[in-house]
């Protein structure tokens, strides 16, 4: 008798405490970031399209970092835009004036959005495929 493929495996549940530590550093950021452009000397239609200029970004990003998870290494690329993300995150506090936000916001989404695809393919290819179901 076959013994049925192991759904929580090592590699999948360490993703998804990768992916809830990233989502959860994403979703501290998002109440704190308008405050934050305010007192640089943001408007508040200025803080609402530096905001907004991040889902924009990571949702057009999605196709071209699709190719990139296709041909490139999915651990190392993971790692990579996990750690260029959180260096984003970080550079916030350092942006002297909102010149310096936008860039870093653009940024930032970029690795957001790599990290978001890439933690779908590895999980993809964490879950046996009898397992899909409950994937």
């Amino acid at each position: 008798m076959n013994k049925p493929a192991k759904l929580w495996s090592f590699g999948f549940t360490f993703l998804l405490i990768v992916g809830f530590v990233n989502m959860g550093a994403f979703g501290i950021g998002i109440p704190i970031f308008p405050g934050y452009s305010i007192s640089l000397g943001a408007t508040l239609s200025v803080v609402g399209t530096v905001t907004g200029i991040f889902s924009a970004v990571a949702l057009f990003g999605r196709p071209f970092t699709s190719v990139m998870v296709d041909r490139l290494n999915k651990k190392y690329l993971l790692v990579i835009s996990l750690v260029l993300g959180g260096f984003a995150t970080i550079m916030y506090a350092f942006a002297p004036n909102l010149s310096w936000i936008l860039p870093i916001r653009f940024f930032h989404a970029l690795m957001f959005s790599i990290s978001g695809t890439v933690s779908f393919a590895l999980g993809a290819e964490y879950i046996p495929k009898s397992a899909w179901a409950k994937g």
